[in-house]
């Protein structure tokens, strides 16, 4: 674990040399947010993509004239792209961080595992930093044991500099208007990793019109008590596949009840809550790859727009490797009603029909269900304010 810190020291160091270094003489002015309206201006235009394609193999050939305009336009510009996720959900991450856990020294077979699985992650979504620094630590476990090319291993180290640095200049997180912004939870975790600061709590907010993620810090040395993350580029996100599905919102059906398979992330959106026949838009089905980990996850406390739930049915761990596997239903709404109310029926697998199943509601807007049962699907229904 020392090895990691050390090597995110080591990134963030280089990342501040390269930013000072580079060709853009707006690398040394005050930090600024990102222009949204430019970057979806350019990046929804008839060139859009190509624009695009071509900053991605920038980056890929880690061009060190790119501006900070650029590393702006593909942080921030890959939530207009059609392979961008918010919820920052990669099973391959959760392989890597087994292997990370487990030894002091790696074999050689594990750090090719890790830049193998770090490569797929790129090979998707070629702007998420977090690939490039697995990426990054199976390189440097094979330069430093196994006679690595300390050039591919520095290139790496370049790429994850780049995304670093569009987010570092987008704010220091002091106050709403110096916050960081990010197109990821997950993202909130390379600033506060890299600075050794814990996570005590968080809540959301919304500050002038703008949503945020208040991240409460435990004592630290920066005596810093809390920082700010700028999360519109999440719910700009969610806004557009609200808005892109293939009938308008308003021509999706209301229902009372809705069957979810395993290995879903699906969004609903609250019609009717406080008649006895309470009826929401079921919005979109997103598959889930693999088992999802709940340490250091943020499946609990992912930003939801008003009036609507975000829920995953999926099989979980409880940290990386662990064999102690449940499926799972987490539920997070956004809804003024201290509590929302549903039924829940699941079915098993070899057992026909549904069969009712507790739950204690959606108290505080935020609800977890788990069992140990080899589960299909399971339906929800009823949603509303009474019980």
């Amino acid at each position: 674990m020392k090895k990691i810190l050390l090597a995110a020291a080591i990134l963030l160091m280089s990342c501040h040399l390269w930013a000072q270094t580079g060709n853009d003489t707006t690398a040394t002015q005050k930090p600024t947010g990102p222009n949204y309206e430019q970057i979806q201006e350019v990046l929804n235009g008839k060139s859009g993509k190509r624009i695009f394609s071509k900053l991605v193999k920038r980056l890929k050939d880690a061009d060190t004239t790119l501006q900070l305009a650029d590393i702006q336009m593909l942080y921030y510009g890959q939530i207009y792209m059609d392979n961008y996720t918010p919820g920052g959900q990669f099973p391959e991450f959760d392989e890597i961080n087994t292997i990370l856990s487990q030894k002091k020294v790696y074999s050689l077979s594990e750090a090719k595992k890790i830049i193998s699985l770090s490569n797929q992650v790129i090979d998707r979504c070629p702007c998420e930093p977090m690939g490039y620094y697995y990426k990054y630590l199976g390189q440097d476990i094979l330069c430093q044991h196994y006679g690595g090319d300390t050039n591919l291993r520095n290139k790496t180290q370049l790429q994850y500099q780049m995304l670093f640095y569009a987010i570092l200049s987008s704010g220091n997180g002091m106050y709403p208007r110096t916050a960081v912004h990010v197109v990821s939870l997950a993202h909130e975790n390379i600033l506060l990793n890299t600075y050794d600061l814990k996570r005590q709590s968080n809540s959301f907010r919304i500050i002038d019109g703008h949503n945020y993620d208040i991240v409460a810090l435990d004592r630290n040395k920066f005596r810093v008590n809390s920082m700010f993350f700028n999360i519109d580029p999440i719910l700009a996100w969610d806004k557009m596949v609200k808005n892109n599905v293939p009938q308008s919102n308003k021509d999706i059906k209301k229902v009372t009840s809705a069957e979810i398979d395993l290995g879903t992330r699906f969004v609903i959106e609250l019609v009717k809550t406080k008649k006895s026949e309470s009826t929401f838009k079921l919005l979109s089905c997103e598959k889930i790859q693999d088992t999802l980990t709940l340490q250091g996850n943020m499946l609990y406390n992912e930003p939801v727009p008003y009036g609507r739930i975000v829920g995953y049915f999926c099989k979980t761990r409880p940290t990386p490797g662990s064999n102690e596997v449940h499926t799972s239903l987490i539920l997070n709404a956004n809804y003024t009603e201290e509590e929302l109310f549903f039924d829940s029926e699941i079915h098993i697998w070899g057992i026909p029909g549904y069969h009712a199943t507790p739950n204690n509601g959606l108290s505080n807007n935020w609800q977890s269900l788990e069992w140990n049962d080899e589960i299909a699907t399971i339906r929800i229904s009823n949603i509303r304010t009474r019980k």
